[in-house]
């Protein structure tokens, strides 16, 4: 008889241990790419909105889009022309938060002003980000709440608001767009701060609307001069409030004092655009 040669389970058992070293060294390093790749997408998204909303402006007289994304009229007139729609049935009747689909949510997008400069709805979601229209929608970026927004509304101290182009200050310090999830059911509003009072201050009253990130670390924001980065929060406090935000403990950041500042004061400056 001819004896095959063949492995022994020891040799088994070696090359299987092996490769599950290989992989338990190569898997972390996968993950990082992958987070890697998804923020550079994600920041090509945000870029992709800053030039349409630069192009809406110059094709309106240097009048910005409406920031407000909301089915509630508020006390300007920007929602009627909001860069988003809010969640709709096909008659355009807006759909109560509770029963928002991801259909509902794609046709508000395709029906909002800054839609024909985009035409891709697919720039509107994060790949990064979770797609479960139940936790925060599917839509992954909102503009500042000065900026043509919901900030421009009376109990927001609407003199900070900007409705022109023309009337940013330090362009390239200000932020347009801004990555965030929302944690109703879809990605309701402008993202803000508190009102700032008294009426004409500039003092920092606390966080306002919340934001997770999804990208180690960091959010792309997209500036009013055309520019994007991805901006590393680096304070403690943030992570812990993400944190507390996920697993319940809260359920809104608003006026919250964080005891290191780097991150709520940065925000903020870039926040308000007439200074």
């Amino acid at each position: 008889m001819v004896l095959k040669k063949g492995f022994t389970l020891i040799e088994l058992l070696v090359v299987i241990a092996i490769i599950a070293l290989l992989l338990s060294i190569l898997m972390p390093a996968l993950s990082l790419v992958k987070r890697q790749a998804q923020g550079v997408v994600c920041q090509s998204n945000v870029r992709q909105f800053v030039m349409s909303w630069t192009l809406y402006a110059e094709a309106n007289e240097g009048a910005i889009v409406g920031g407000t994304t909301s089915n509630e009229p508020w006390n300007n007139e920007s929602w009627h022309y909001g860069w988003v729609k809010p969640p709709q049935e096909e008659d355009g009747v807006p759909v109560a938060d509770a029963d928002v689909t991801l259909e509902n949510e794609i046709r508000g997008i395709e029906r909002g002003y800054l839609f024909p400069y985009t035409d891709n709805s697919g720039l509107y979601h994060c790949p990064g980000a979770r797609e479960v229209v139940t936790d925060g929608g599917y839509r992954s970026y909102s503009i500042t709440g000065f900026m043509n927004g919901e900030g421009a509304g009376i109990n927001y101290n609407p003199e900070h608001a900007v409705s022109k182009i023309n009337q940013i200050v330090r362009t390239a310090n200000k932020v347009v767009f801004f990555e965030n999830r929302d944690p109703r059911t879809w990605n309701k509003g402008s993202w803000i701060f508190p009102p700032i009072t008294p009426a004409g201050s500039t003092n920092c009253p606390g966080w306002g609307d919340p934001f997770f990130v999804w990208h180690s670390k960091s959010n792309s924001l997209g500036f009013a001069d055309g520019h994007t980065e991805m901006h590393k929060w680096v304070d403690d406090s943030t992570f812990e409030l993400m944190e507390m935000l996920e697993n319940g403990t809260i359920n809104t950041w608003w006026g919250r004092q964080p005891s290191d500042r780097e991150d709520i004061e940065f925000i903020f400056a870039a926040y308000l655009p007439r200074i």
